[in-house]
């Protein structure tokens, strides 16, 4: 879901792209 990785590139912005959702 891409609405799910702008909110968690707002949370872990660098996290966010480790979990790759």
């Amino acid at each position: 879901m891409k609405a799910a990785r702008l909110i968690a590139n707002l949370l872990l912005p660098k996290s966010s792209q480790g979990l790759n959702i």
